[in-house]
């Protein structure tokens, strides 16, 4: 893993801070794709053999949810979570389909599915307190953006009308 203390993570950032030279021509294909191969030739010590999380493009890590670590993240990409936004979009589904079958509100559809979700393997062993951490994490994060609030809010409006 890279720690970087100028928090440049580019391409360019990387080539710089790792082999203390310009990368020139950035942004050009041939320059990028010769600056990857540098990169990638030197942290794998010329083996090649890459381990760990690969995230698509556009998309945001898994471990940038407080107590989500190596492990966890493990767990949830054995799961095919492979972002954070695909574990929104998973919590936002089920807090939906929740609430329709059963008029379950959102913190106990986030619990239930967090803890399915750290159920299915269970030679990872991830303490229980860390899931309820998580769990905590994510049901606060719900306070401010509420995953399914105004379809909730909607669905029961239209039930006491009827």
């Amino acid at each position: 893993m890279i720690r970087q203390t100028s928090g440049n993570y580019s391409l360019t950032g990387l080539y710089t801070s790792l082999f203390k030279e310009e990368f020139e021509n950035a942004h050009r294909a041939e320059a990028d794709v010769r600056a990857c191969h540098r990169i990638l030739t030197h942290l794998s010590e010329q083996r090649w053999e890459l381990t760990g999380p690969m995230y698509p493009a556009y998309s945001t890590s898994l471990r940038s949810i407080r107590w989500v670590g190596r492990r966890a993240e493990l767990l949830l990409t054995t799961a095919n979570i492979k972002s954070l936004e695909e574990l929104i979009l998973l919590l936002q589904k089920n807090a939906r389909c929740d609430f329709i079958a059963t008029n379950m509100d959102e913190n106990t559809s986030i619990r239930k599915t967090v803890c399915q979700l750290f159920s299915t393997n269970f030679k990872a062993n991830l303490p229980l307190d860390n899931i309820e951490n998580i769990i905590t994490t994510l049901t606060n994060a719900m306070i401010e953006r509420p995953f399914s609030h105004s379809f909730v809010l909607k669905s029961q409006t239209m039930l006491t009308n009827h």
